[in-house]
């Protein structure tokens, strides 16, 4: 997948979760899971394959992350649009679990930016009153993290295998 298209895709994944109301964490770990499908595929696609991919990354990651997560018919019929069956969305679900070796548990640039506010916070005993200023960092974060997603310099680093 080339920089501009894997760029576009980000942008439509923080769409989707800002719309469907889904956590931070879920738009992190549905391109962390796109990124490491693409990088660890032994198939190439094409650009057509693209918005089946991220949503199905989406949908992944919302029931992985979020309390009421995203349901198929949602998937199907308001975020796909109907463009895709069912049936080719629960069949490239299957081939992204595989290929990513059913590894869904991987630290995210948003987990490391909580773990640090968390630990910091607790390492300097912050008072309740300021645990609100320590939320919206988190916002920030997310909102910092989510630019970097479409920085071109940024994406052109790639996973190794060994991380697979």
């Amino acid at each position: 997948m080339c920089i501009r298209d894997r760029a576009k895709m980000a942008n439509w994944m923080i769409e989707v979760t800002s719309l469907y109301e889904c956590e931070h964490q879920t738009f992190f770990l549905a391109n962390e899971i796109m990124d490491r499908f693409y990088a660890f595929s032994k198939t190439s696609y094409d650009r057509s394959d693209i918005h089946l991919t991220g949503l199905v990354c989406t949908f992944i990651a919302s029931k992985l992350v979020d309390f009421a997560p995203l349901r198929m018919k949602q998937v199907y019929k308001h975020i796909g649009y109907k463009k895709f069956s069912v049936r080719q969305i629960k069949e490239k679900e299957q081939c992204v679990l595989r290929t990513v070796g059913f590894n869904l548990l991987f630290p995210t640039c948003f987990n490391l930016a909580e773990y640090f506010i968390e630990k910091f916070s607790k390492d300097h005993r912050i008072d309740e009153e300021y645990w609100p200023a320590l939320e919206k960092l988190k916002k920030y974060c997310a909102y910092g993290g989510k630019l970097a997603k479409h920085e071109y310099q940024l994406l052109k680093y790639r996973y190794s295998s060994h991380n697979h």
